[in-house]
């Protein structure tokens, strides 16, 4: 019975798979596709929506602007789209994201076959790479795109360019070009594809040192290097800087290599899980017992086996780092699931090498008649084990969105005159995004409210599971106190900056904590001579926080 499906997966697989992997993915993040815009979701809606010519993004950042800020005009294409076609809609966008990221699990797929020459290869590593919980956050947030898309270039050229080596095409070729492009242009973090196309060519194309296959090389492999110089040239030109590697000289060995760690932990556990693996683990004991442990171990393994198997094993475990390596000099959030879309990319590379180890261990090691039912039972295990741990996170993301239509139902006693202080909006539910940037273009997109004012950067943490009811009090006329309920009160609640100047004073979270940049209270100081100066007349300065659900508002000035 099992040969027999087998044997008809392996001959439709190019049909079956990818229908299989569109109904897996739209099941499991249904809910995502109502739960609305986040954050700086607003803040491009609010570019995009008078932005002009779409072309400019060739040579400005993503907000239209020279200077800092990202830099990815295929992404501001995309969105550009997706706005002319849903507006103000979410779902479209959604639907989208979700679409992208069918179309890099079915590239996870035909790459993870044509590597390893086994529709199982693929189809495990697909599978894996479609529901991995910690996908959530690249899936369900809008302005996280550029890695769904990023990801889908990057992924289509390693595909075209090993086809391109078994037979070479012009076809294959442009394919291949076309899909740098695409992936540079969508996020730097494709800069490591020259790279990653080198490391294909050196293990796949028999290289020599003769004349002809010197030519061949460079023949193929220049254009690639000079599309990623023009796109250095174009993202420095526009924001100043070059990207992901931009300092990395100066960063130490041992934090990259805990980056690198706590990313692959997180590959099968999640916060706060992943924590305990990586933070309580020290790093140097990471780097002298355990990971020349599992090299020699799989020195040992490959040795053991044939080349045609070892070669794309070895090019593999070569590609990873070499595709994580512009996250390592990022770091994922302490406090919560806050920056898992940094192993997105990764993800992909390293289902493929797990899926065929897992392959290959048990094809040597286990007789041929049960091989195939452990080989899938192993991915249905954790296929059970992923999908209660997307679905928690879903729910995150809902609880999020929940808030996020409170808090633009709040009655905000605000005129278009007055100059509106946002303190302690809440930053994320369990690392659901919600209000850390563009409030301002939020209100005026989803409540026709132009404000003017300041967001400070001291923020509330929520939890899905229990309110937050803050109390406000003034301490002299120029000084107030944010601070949780008394029952509330020995709780980690604020986070963000632990000092910082708004135009008219200061601000500061108290009992801060730099593990994860938190406090317990948040105080606002006003320069009476400023507030004395400004506030003359009928303007006001209106103060406005969150607890209970809602924005509360109270005019100060």
């Amino acid at each position: 019975m099992i040969e027999k499906a087998y044997t008809i997966l392996n001959k439709y697989a190019s049909i079956i798979v990818p229908v299989g992997l569109f109904l897996l993915i739209f099941a499991v993040y249904f809910p995502l596709l109502s739960i609305g815009f986040f954050s700086d979701d607003y803040h491009m809606l609010s570019v995009v929506s008078d932005q002009g010519s779409v072309w400019k993004y060739w040579i400005t950042n993503l907000i239209g602007e020279r200077g800092g800020h990202s830099y990815g005009p295929i992404y501001n294409m995309v969105f550009t789209l997706e706005y002319w076609l849903f507006g103000l809609h979410s779902l479209g966008y959604h639907v989208f994201t979700l679409f992208f990221h069918f179309m890099s699990a079915c590239l996870v797929f035909f790459f993870g076959r044509a590597l390893s020459k086994r529709v199982s290869v693929g189809l495990g590593a697909a599978i894996l790479f479609s529901i991995l919980p910690n996908h959530t956050e690249s899936l369900a947030w809008v302005s996280v795109q550029p890695h769904v898309l990023s990801t889908l270039g990057y992924l289509g050229a390693l595909l075209s360019y090993f086809l391109f080596l078994q037979k070479q095409t012009v076809l294959r070729y442009i394919v291949m070009l076309g899909s740098v492009i695409f992936a540079l242009f969508s996020k730097d973090a494709a800069l490591t594809l020259p790279i990653a196309l080198i490391l294909m060519h050196v293990f796949f194309s028999r290289p020599s040192f003769t004349k002809e296959s010197l030519y061949s090389f460079f023949r193929t492999i220049l254009p690639v290097v000079a599309i990623t110089g023009v796109y250095l040239f174009l993202r420095t030109y526009t924001t100043q800087s070059g990207g992901y590697y931009a300092g990395a000289l100066d960063v130490s060995f041992f934090p990259l290599l805990s980056m690198f760690v706590e990313i692959t932990v997180n590959m099968f556990v999640v916060y706060p899980a992943r924590m305990i693996v990586t933070h309580f683990l020290p790093t140097t004991f990471v780097v002298l017992l355990l990971l020349p442990f599992f090299l020699y171990f799989f020195i040992l393994y490959t040795k053991r086996i044939q080349k045609s198997v070892r070669t794309p094993l070895w090019f593999l475990c070569c590609l990873y780092p070499v595709v994580l390596a512009p996250f390592l000099l990022l770091q994922y959030n302490v406090l919560h699931d806050g920056g898992e879309r940094y192993a997105y990319l990764g993800s992909s590379i390293f289902f493929i090498l797990f899926s065929y180890v897992i392959y290959t261990f048990l094809r040597r090691y286990i007789k041929q008649s049960s091989f195939r039912l452990v080989y899938f039972g192993i991915f249905f295990l954790f296929f059970l084990l992923f999908i209660p741990i997307s679905i928690s996170k879903n729910m995150n993301w809902e609880a999020a969105g929940d808030v996020r239509d409170s808090i633009f139902s709040s009655e905000l006693v605000v005129s278009s005159d007055d100059y509106v202080l946002f303190v302690g909006i809440p930053d994320n539910i369990d690392g659901a995004e919600l209000f850390r940037n563009a409030i301002f273009e939020s209100f005026s997109l989803e409540n026709d409210m132009d404000l003017s004012g300041e967001r400070l950067p001291l923020y509330t943490l929520l939890d899905k599971d229990r309110a937050l009811s803050l109390v406000f009090e003034e301490v002299t006329p120029y000084e107030f106190l944010l601070t949780p309920q008394e029952n509330d009160v020995d709780d980690v609640v604020f986070t963000g900056f632990p000092h910082y100047d708004h135009a008219f004073g200061s601000a500061e979270l108290g009992g801060f904590d730099s593990f994860g940049s938190v406090g317990r209270s948040i105080r606002i100081v006003f320069d009476e001579e400023k507030i004395e100066d400004a506030f003359t007349g009928e303007r006001s300065l209106v103060l406005v926080y969150f607890s209970d659900g809602v924005f509360q508002s109270v005019s100060l000035y």
